[in-house]
């Protein structure tokens, strides 16, 4: 079956989708955060500087930090999508290894017995895999505390915190400022 070339094809097409969404999903966390640090760090220059009188202040302050919030929030949002697809895109990648027969042990060349080149593929439907693809809020905050977060999920938590410190920035700075 390995030799089969319209499954090989698939099997590159499936590749190069995987590769897709996983590069997707490092440009959208690494963009989103990018977008926070500047907002934030713009914010507290603004704050801390006097070229700007209270009200301009609180006027820029308030909008900037409500921009940061929709950029935090749109980062949590995109990233929990583009999660989904990845695992859609592992499992149909799976399924064709599997139907090529690349899972199976292969024959040891001295003649011992097989090896397996890989480890056991776990084939799932697709709509269990989207709502496995990412924690939900609670379990993410947990999972801080029992020590069990992934890559993805501190990202996750990375634009939540964003969009409360956003809000407790703008909050704190309305209340300084007046």
């Amino acid at each position: 079956m390995a030799n089969n070339p319209e499954l090989l094809k698939h099997l590159e097409l499936a590749s190069q989708r995987l590769r897709h969404h996983h590069d997707a999903l490092w440009e959208e966390e690494k963009h989103y955060t990018w977008w926070i640090y500047i907002i934030f760090g713009g914010l507290i220059f603004i704050y801390v500087n006097q070229f700007l009188v209270v009200w301009q202040k609180i006027i820029v302050i308030a909008l900037g930090s409500l921009f940061g919030i929709f950029i935090s929030l749109m980062g949590y949002v995109v990233v929990r999508r583009e999660s989904q697809y990845f695992h859609k895109a592992i499992q149909i990648y799976n399924r064709t290894i599997i139907a090529l027969g690349l899972n199976q042990p292969m024959p040891h060349p001295s003649g011992n017995s097989p090896i397996s080149l890989m480890p056991p593929i776990d084939i799932q439907d697709f709509d269990s895999v989207k709502s496995k693809a990412n924690k939900p809020l609670h379990e993410l905050i947990a999972s801080v505390f029992k020590r069990n977060l992934g890559i993805r999920d501190c990202f996750q938590l990375t634009f939540v915190i964003s969009a409360l410190l956003f809000i407790v920035f703008c909050i704190f700075s309305v209340i300084a400022l007046n």
